[in-house]
């Protein structure tokens, strides 16, 4: 029952994901994915994949910094490292508690998503897409796959094609594109 209950709180975190898309503006984004991330935080917890689902629930942590903090002063300074850093240290924590399994995609995924962190803070978008297609999903991808999360593979093959298309529409429109009338 646990593997259903994960799967279907995990398709309920894409379908917020995909309702973040069409948000639109930064804070409103922000506040949809914090739900998101919170609800992928859980279905990771049910499948138990403890990593995925701290590094989810930092996430969440890291909208609301982001939202309330201001990333030029001592206290938006010292939010940013922390949870950044934080994405890092968690899987080394986890390995001193006991029964908990820990491998490298574990410690991969905390690597890009302290890299990651750094980047959203920055708020550079073309940057932030560059990142996500080439680290963040793609480690996001291959977690998934081997923790079972099917919602979650579909999310970030929706994240990557979302990123192909702003970046075909801008060389379409490059390109001349379709003249208005």
């Amino acid at each position: 029952m646990i593997p259903i209950l994960a799967q279907i709180i995990g398709y309920a975190a894409m379908a917020t994901v995909c309702l973040s898309f069409q948000v639109k503006n930064p804070r409103g984004t922000l506040w949809v994915m914090a739900v998101a991330t919170g609800l992928f935080s859980i279905h990771f917890g049910l499948l138990g994949a403890i990593t995925g689902s701290i590094l989810n629930a930092l996430n969440v942590l890291r909208n609301f910094a982001i939202l309330f903090t201001d990333s030029r002063k001592l206290t938006g300074k010292i939010a940013m490292h922390t949870l950044s850093l934080a994405y890092l240290a968690a899987p080394f924590l986890f390995l001193l508690i006991p029964g908990v399994s820990v491998g490298i995609p574990d410690f991969v995924l905390g690597v890009v998503m302290t890299a990651a962190s750094y980047l959203f803070w920055s708020q550079r978008a073309q940057v932030i897409r560059v990142v996500h297609f080439f680290a963040v999903s793609p480690g996001w991808m291959v977690y998934n796959l081997l923790n079972g999360s099917i919602p979650g593979v579909i999310t970030e093959t929706l994240n990557m094609l979302s990123v192909v298309v702003f970046w075909l529409r801008g060389l379409w429109e490059r390109r001349g594109g379709r003249k208005q009338c």
